[in-house]
């Protein structure tokens, strides 16, 4: 990826139902559709669920972040939706990548109730994630105790956007 120095450094308002491979490289189960509720930028949001490996996901290519002091992610996100609740283990997990690691920068909890809307999270990144080799990734932790009703436990997310300041 080349970015510019002003503007965003990723952005994805899932317009239609096919996920940008530009954008997300490496995705595992998750679609887009309409089945969350009030979108903050309808008709479509990114829909992850809990699979019997464990859960899907998507994560970036590799960003440069090494250039900035200050960076920060922000992104809605729904539980349940006009799909199947999460139940407690069933979370939803944020996280960037470096030197071979993935660190969560944020969790939400599949005990928590299902949602009609989509609270947006705006969230400063750790100095130590300001390198050449970020990446980041939404994914979905499914626990034993819902492999029997798999593919189930919905979560969306919608308008993602990564910059820098």
């Amino acid at each position: 990826w080349s970015f510019r120095t002003e503007g965003p450094l990723l952005q994805d308002t899932f317009a239609s139902t096919t996920l940008d491979p530009a954008k997300w490289p490496v995705v595992q189960g998750a679609t887009v559709d309409a089945e969350g509720l009030n979108e903050p930028s309808a008709p479509f949001s990114l829909r992850l669920n809990a699979s019997a490996a464990g859960g899907d996901s998507v994560e970036t290519g590799v960003i440069d972040l090494s250039g900035y002091t200050k960076v920060t992610l922000s992104y809605c996100y729904q539980q349940g939706g006009g799909g199947d609740a999460p139940e407690e283990g069933d979370d939803l997990i944020v996280e960037w990548h470096r030197a071979s690691r993935w660190r969560e920068v944020k969790r939400h909890l599949g005990k928590d109730p299902q949602m009609d809307s989509f609270p947006c999270v705006t969230l400063e990144l750790p100095a130590a994630a300001l390198t050449s080799e970020f990446k980041l990734r939404f994914r979905v932790k499914a626990t034993s105790s819902s492999a029997a009703s798999l593919p189930e436990d919905d979560w969306f997310i919608d308008d993602i956007l990564l910059s820098a300041q």
